[in-house]
């Protein structure tokens, strides 16, 4: 299940914002069944000092319900930029390192983050799978423009350091949606994406469509590329559902539920 990170109270938002009710929601989570999160750590939370990894109050106490409600984080996305560390000549947090030095910070903030977490989430919980970035195929997730080749030289480099450390856990990348998903796809299989990685994540939404009539379609067209380049390795749905906003794509609750359950039955 996504886990919503704590951002701040914000007062055009909904009611739920404060940080009580993501402590109340946590072991919420564990009752319904979940047994595993995704859960973001957003590099400019964790790392204001470089080479230093700390909490806040809210996000220390956030990750402590997590742990004593029994969930692991699998898998663990760590992202997004930090000027801090990567250079570069923008606050836009999206803006990925692309120095050699930017993404040794990079793979060190994953690492930092990871024995963080562990900390304060052992022995009940736990975090033993990495996803390298969120969507870099889209523009509003990788700065200025999307470019799979520096994506891929990124997260190549840091899945190396990461997997020296913690040999044992996975690694996820390309966190894929459709757009330009072909010419992406070969971007990165090409320069070799898989060295260090074991899986690649999507992110197959189709709402406000039922399962039955564009899930079932969307998910091989994921895998048609992944299996020209042999299709050995592991594919993960990090990101799926239907939302229940008010806008003009959406569904109701009653509807989401039912296609939830459908989306599962039909992976």
């Amino acid at each position: 299940l996504g886990l919503p990170s704590w951002h701040k109270e914000e007062k055009a938002s909904t009611a739920r914002t404060t940080i009580q009710s993501f402590l109340d929601l946590v072991p919420r989570v564990a009752e319904a069944g979940f047994t595993k999160v995704r859960y973001s750590p957003e590099w400019t939370w964790i790392e204001k000092v470089r080479g230093v990894y700390r909490f806040d109050k809210d996000r220390f106490d956030y990750t402590k319900a997590v742990g004593e409600s029994k969930l692991a984080v699998a898998p663990f996305k760590v992202g997004f930029g930090n000027r801090i560390v990567t250079g570069r000549d923008t606050d836009q947090k999206m803006a990925a390192p692309l120095t050699r030095d930017g993404i040794e910070g990079y793979a060190d903030y994953a690492i930092g983050a990871k024995k963080l977490y562990d900390s304060v989430m052992m022995p009940n919980g736990f975090l033993d799978e990495f996803e390298v970035w969120n969507e870099p195929s889209l523009n509003n997730y990788w700065y200025p423009e999307v470019n799979f080749l520096e994506y891929t030289q990124m997260a190549n480099a840091a899945s190396y350091k990461i997997k020296k450390e913690y040999p044992d856990n996975n690694i996820m990348l390309g966190s894929m949606t459709p757009d330009k998903m072909d010419e992406n796809y070969d971007i990165m299989l090409r320069n070799g994406a898989l060295m260090y990685g074991d899986e690649i994540s999507i992110h197959p939404y189709t709402y406000p469509f039922d399962p039955d009539q564009r899930h079932i379609v969307r998910t091989p067209d994921y895998l048609k590329k992944i299996e020209e380049f042999g299709g050995w390795f592991d594919i993960a749905v990090t990101e799926i559902g239907w939302p229940t906003w008010e806008s003009y794509n959406t569904t109701s609750l009653e509807q989401q539920m039912v296609y939830m359950v459908k989306m599962l039955v039909l992976n």
